[in-house]
């Protein structure tokens, strides 16, 4: 059975991939939405059809019912009280992390109901180049903050690209690391940045890398605000 739960796990992956990516597409209009975002958005609607009918035989074959789900089969975070997100930034951009803050401050108070029916809240962990002190042994604390939690988001700005939080190169490290072991690396681009040749490239973003916040009407700003507090719980119920 070490193959199903190895299909349940991609399943469970490519679902929280679709719906970061149903998040940006909410951004545009049918008229407006990037070749590239449609093409990616078939194809990972195709990988889930795959996948599910891939798990649907395997249980077929094995006499399992084809309904199980992976919060069902494999321990994951859906047995907590709370979901982790991890959130760093640089200090310079301290107005940009309080307004997602509000918007997901009604998943930190109430809470949200999973598939299977166990309930959670959100629980927000921040982390800033201002916390990196002389002497301080503070990869031990950022591997700790990763290591609890199902999301990192980062605010994308030349400030942070300039931090010593990346220019160590402490935390692109340490966040591939994580990756690969489930966190789900998602970046917002708060101001016009150079990264296209940088690590953070490969990363799924969170809004459209071309239209960062800095440059949206106050209003576009929380209507994307509110899609991204959005796709990070989806990312982290999927």
């Amino acid at each position: 059975m070490i193959e199903q739960e190895s299909l349940l796990k991609q399943l469970q992956y490519t679902r929280r991939t679709l719906a970061l990516l149903e998040g940006q597409a909410a951004g545009y209009s049918s008229l407006t939405t990037p070749t590239h975002l449609i093409i990616e958005l078939e194809d990972k609607r195709r990988e889930v059809a795959d996948l599910e009918t891939k798990i649907k035989q395997n249980s077929e074959h094995y006499g399992e019912s084809a309904d199980q789900t992976p919060s069902t089969i494999i321990p994951n975070r859906a047995v907590s009280t709370s979901a982790k997100v991890f959130i760093s930034y640089s200090h310079k951009n301290m107005q940009w992390l309080k307004r997602l803050q509000v918007h997901l401050r009604p998943y930190e108070q109430f809470g949200w109901t999973n598939k299977d029916g166990s309930k959670q809240k959100l629980e927000i962990v921040i982390w800033d180049d201002t916390l990196i002190q002389p002497g301080q042994n503070w990869r031990n604390e950022i591997i700790k903050a990763l290591n609890t939690s199902e999301v990192a988001v980062l605010f994308i700005s030349p400030d942070f690209m300039a931090s010593q939080l990346i220019d160590s190169e402490k935390l692109p490290s340490l966040l591939a690391s994580s990756n690969e072991n489930g966190l789900r690396v998602l970046p917002i681009v708060i101001e016009p940045t150079t990264f296209k040749s940088s690590w953070i490239a490969k990363y799924q973003f969170l809004n459209s890398p071309s239209y960062p916040l800095s440059e949206m009407p106050k209003s576009r700003q929380e209507e994307t605000f509110a899609r991204i507090a959005e796709a990070i719980i989806s990312a982290l119920r999927s």
